[in-house]
């Protein structure tokens, strides 16, 4: 597998991400994803991290509605 992020500045309060994933083990194709990030003076930006809330949302919003609810 390999990934690879991309960052570019569209401008002053904007920044383009794109994240590729190339694994033909898994994958039949190149998998490609982009977002815009907005910028504000003064701020970071944050990193995301897998932690339990968001395994919660992500089971509640997407999992369960696609595969019916699991026994846990």
């Amino acid at each position: 597998m390999r990934v690879v992020e991309h960052y570019r500045r569209l401008s002053h309060g904007s920044l383009e991400v794109t994240l590729t994933i190339d694994d033909p083990q898994t994958y039949t194709e190149v998998w490609v994803t982009k977002a815009t990030v907005s910028l504000s003076p003064g701020t970071e930006l944050g990193e995301y991290f897998c932690v339990p809330s968001d395994e919660a949302l992500y089971r509640s919003t997407v999992r369960e509605p696609a595969g019916g609810i699991m026994e846990r």
